[in-house]
């Protein structure tokens, strides 16, 4: 049947052959996969009943286990990779996630973040359109979205928030 709340893989060198016992749940059973983030050696699985990881070497070995239950995406596109860690819009805030575990790192900025989550919920389109570019080559992460009553230039997003990984502003 299906699981809203799983990821399933592949038999190896089978892309078309999806055994049911290759698949790894997430969550209660009323959970739904919003997201699959690859990190180094592991899988982020964004939910919306939290965050998981999944980690192993083959098949044989996958695991999943819990990240960080109470973070949860705001949008399904505003996650990126940057500077060796992973970086979502989520409902607490722009986060960081990295081997140490997670972090928000949009304190500085809260009420702004606020201010269009707010409009958002009012029906901007944020959850939607946003989404999160990494640029590696400048160190930053941009976080794009629209801005309440406009068409937007990219996807729809005219605005975007910005965050340097260097020196964490």
């Amino acid at each position: 049947g299906e699981a809203r709340n799983a990821v399933c893989f592949s038999k190896p060198g089978r892309a078309d052959a999806v055994p049911l016992i290759n698949r790894l749940v997430a969550g209660p059973s009323e959970a739904r996969v919003l997201r699959l983030q690859p990190f180094r050696d592991r899988l982020f699985v964004f939910t919306t009943h939290g965050t998981y990881v999944i980690a192993g070497r083959s098949f044989a070995d996958f695991s999943i286990q819990p990240f960080a239950l109470d973070l949860t995406l705001l949008a399904r596109e505003a996650v990126a990779v940057c500077d060796d860690a992973v970086y979502a819009w989520c409902a607490q805030g722009i986060a960081r996630l990295s081997d140490g575990g997670w972090e928000v790192v949009s304190t500085a900025i809260e009420p702004t973040v606020q201010d269009i989550v707010r409009q958002g919920v009012a029906g901007n389109g944020v959850p939607e359109l946003a989404f999160a570019v990494g640029d590696t080559a400048q160190h930053r992460v941009l976080f794009w979205y629209p801005e309440h009553g406009s068409a937007g230039d990219v996807n729809g997003c005219g605005y975007a928030l910005v965050f340097d990984t260097r020196t964490g502003a």
